[in-house]
C-alpha cells in the first residue's frame, strides 16, 4: 500500500501494480496531516488489474489525478499509412485535452495521457470525484477532407485505429463526392478539362502521375474548382498544346484551397499555371 503521512507533496506515480494484501487497507491512503500536492496516477492498477482503492482521512487536503495512456495509428484503405494525421481529444465538456500528429512512416502518434478522474477531499471525510469520459477523439485525414470521431470512455490504456477512405482513379471526369480523397493511379489525359471538382472538401493526390490536359487546343483545365476545401497534391500537370489561349493547369473559382508539391508545365498564351477567381 501507499500511503502519505503529512505536509504537502507533489509527486508521479506511473506503469505500476499497488498490490495491498491485508483484506481491511486501501491501495493508496492520505492522512488528515496532509496539506496539499497534486498525485499523477498513469497506468496504475491494483491486484489482478482492478482500480486503485483510495482513501482519505478526515480534513485530509490534495488532489489526486489518475490517467490512462492513448497510443493511436492511422492508414487509408488502401494499406498505405497516413502520416501527419491529427488526432484530438475532447473530454466530455468539449474541453480540449490534445492535439498531436501521426509521423514517420509507421504513422503513429506520440503516447498521449487522458483523465480518467480527478479527486480531492472535503473537511468531513468526504470525496469529491470529477470523471471526464466519454471523450470524443477526433481524427482529421492528412489532407483534411474526412474526419473521424470516436467516443472513448477512459478507464484503462486506450489504442486506436483510424483509417480513411480512397478512391483510386484512373481517368479524367467529375469528382463530386465530400469528405473524399481520390487518389490517382495511372497518368491521365483530356482533350479538355481533365478533373472538375464539384463537391466541398475533396483532396485529389496524384501520387505523382501526370495529368495531360487541353491537347485538342480546346479551352480547359488540368484541375478545375468551384468548390471550398479543395486540395490538390503531388501532381504533374502538363498543358497538351500550344494552340489555344487561357487554358489553366489550376482554376480555382472557390473560397479556400491547398496547392502541394505540383509540378506545373503551360506552353500556351495567357496560360497560367494557377488561377484563381
Amino acid at each position: 500500500a501507499m500511503f502519505i503521512n503529512e505536509s504537502s507533496h507533489n509527486f508521479t506515480v506511473q506503469d505500476s501494480v499497488i498490490n495491498t494484501s491485508h483484506a481491511l487497507a486501501t491501495d493508496f491512503f492520505v492522512e488528515r496531516a496532509v496539506t496539499g500536492g497534486q498525485w499523477n496516477f498513469t497506468n496504475v492498477t491494483g491486484a489482478s488489474g482492478k482500480s486503485i482503492d483510495v482513501g482519505w482521512s478526515s480534513g485530509a487536503n490534495g488532489t489526486l489525478n489518475v490517467m490512462w495512456y492513448v497510443d493511436a495509428f492511422a492508414n487509408y484503405s488502401d494499406g498505405r499509412n497516413a502520416t501527419n494525421a491529427n488526432i484530438i481529444a475532447f473530454d466530455k465538456n468539449n474541453i480540449q485535452h490534445f492535439s498531436a500528429f501521426t509521423l514517420g512512416a509507421e504513422a503513429r502518434m506520440p503516447q498521449q495521457r487522458l483523465l480518467e478522474f480527478k479527486q480531492t477531499n472535503n473537511s468531513v471525510g468526504g470525496t469529491i470525484t470529477t470523471y471526464y469520459s466519454n471523450y470524443t477523439i477526433k481524427g482529421v485525414s492528412p489532407e483534411g477532407v474526412e474526419e473521424i470521431f470516436k467516443s472513448e470512455n477512459i478507464t484503462t490504456n486506450k489504442f486506436l485505429h483510424y483509417q480513411f477512405g480512397v478512391a483510386g482513379i484512373d481517368a479524367c471526369g467529375e469528382l463530386n463526392k465530400s469528405n473524399q480523397l481520390y487518389l490517382l493511379i495511372k497518368n491521365v489525359s483530356s482533350p479538355g478539362t481533365c478533373f472538375n471538382i464539384t463537391a466541398n472538401s475533396i483532396a485529389l493526390d496524384c501520387n505523382g502521375y501526370e495529368i495531360n490536359y487541353s491537347y485538342s487546343g480546346a479551352v480547359g483545365y488540368g484541375v478545375v474548382s468551384n468548390s471550398s476545401f479543395t486540395t490538390i497534391k503531388n501532381c504533374r500537370i502538363v498543358e497538351g498544346v500550344s494552340i489555344g489561349d487561357g487554358k489553366n493547369a489550376i482554376y480555382f473559382n472557390s473560397n479556400q484551397g491547398s496547392i502541394i508539391n505540383n509540378t506545373i508545365m503551360t506552353i500556351g498564351a495567357l496560360s497560367a499555371g494557377t488561377r484563381f477567381d
